[in-house]
């Protein structure tokens, strides 16, 4: 690392400040990526060395040659007092923001908490599409169990990934998605194909994240937050969620969803079930029954709790009304 910023000094000096700026920025926002594994060889390796020795000093390399040549936007881009994200490549600071979430959690350093929570609201509020989404909000649901954020995810999801695959083809997906009224993703300006397939399919490994999150404690509890056909085995209490999701038809304008609990002993375990009520559904035409019985739904943007002696399972059904929704962004001038 000393050499390549050696070497890189010896270009701006030769250069001139303006010539290099750019690539500096590119450089050093896409070195940032690396801090997550320094994070894996802190909390998985139990090497303190990787931390404090390795991130600080990769730190400090950084922070010297961005003050030094007025590349001062990687700092302010995440200031807590100023929006000033405009203009800034998106996949460079994902990176950047997701190691400070990763720091926070292998720290408890409230620094690292305030950077992620202010670039996700920030972004989310005037610098994205409705139907656009970054990486972070996984991390911030579980920090703030706010639906918000399960709702983000949703969007996401649905929108920026499953949308960038061809059909069936194997790796044929697209880069860019247009935003012209009436425009085809097949003739944009990347088209489809199978460049950048890398960060496609790594998003597509990601399918069966962040459906469920267990709470651990006295009394366990269980957030359901995407409705996709899973199981999850629960071991901490010994049951096992298996949900099933009825294809979306124009002829019935409904989510439909079973959730069936068995439990691996006769005697079963208290548990806590939290799911998710969408925000973009109503309550008018929204049902739920547990084992045929009428449930009384919470608002839209908040949990369904049911909480019991799970002796012989049960099967809970919901049936959400769709809706469209506005989505409205602050104008920035």
């Amino acid at each position: 690392m000393a050499a390549v910023v050696d070497a890189l000094h010896d270009c701006q000096a030769a250069s001139g400040t303006g010539y290099l700026s750019a690539f500096l920025a590119e450089f050093f926002d896409r070195f940032e990526a690396i801090q997550p594994g320094l994070l894996d060889q802190y909390t998985v390796a139990g090497n303190g060395k990787a931390l404090v020795a390795m991130a600080g000093y990769f730190a400090g390399r950084i922070r010297n040659v961005i003050q030094r040549y007025t590349i001062e936007r990687h700092w302010t881009s995440l200031d807590l007092q100023a929006d000033s994200l405009s203009d800034f490549h998106a996949n460079t600071h994902n990176p950047v923001v997701i190691g400070a979430q990763m720091r926070y959690e292998a720290t408890g350093d409230p620094l690292y908490k305030e950077i992620a929570t202010f670039f996700m609201d920030t972004v989310n509020s005037s610098h994205t599409y409705a139907t656009g989404g970054t990486s972070v909000s996984r991390h911030l649901f579980r920090w703030t169990k706010e639906i918000a954020y399960a709702d983000y995810y949703e969007r996401a999801l649905i929108n920026g990934v499953l949308s960038i695959q061809r059909g069936r083809d194997p790796a044929v997906m697209i880069y860019m998605l247009p935003q012209g009224p009436g425009r085809s993703k097949a003739v944009s300006y990347h088209g489809w194909g199978t460049q950048y397939n890398s960060l496609g399919v790594e998003s597509f490994s990601k399918l069966g994240d962040s459906i469920y999150f267990e709470e651990k404690g006295a009394k366990s509890g269980l957030y359901i937050i995407q409705y996709i056909p899973s199981t999850f085995n629960w071991r901490t209490t010994g049951l096992t969620v298996t949900q099933q999701v009825k294809p979306l038809s124009s002829s019935d304008q409904h989510l439909q969803v079973s959730l069936s609990i068995s439990a691996a002993k006769t005697n079963g375990q208290y548990a806590t079930l939290n799911v998710r009520i969408p925000s973009w559904t109503s309550v008018n035409g929204a049902k739920a029954t547990l084992n045929d019985k009428d449930l009384q739904l919470a608002s839209p943007g908040t949990f369904l709790t049911v909480s019991k002696q799970w002796d012989s399972g049960g099967h809970l059904l919901l049936q959400f009304p769709i809706n469209l929704k506005e989505g409205q962004t602050q104008v920035i001038t």
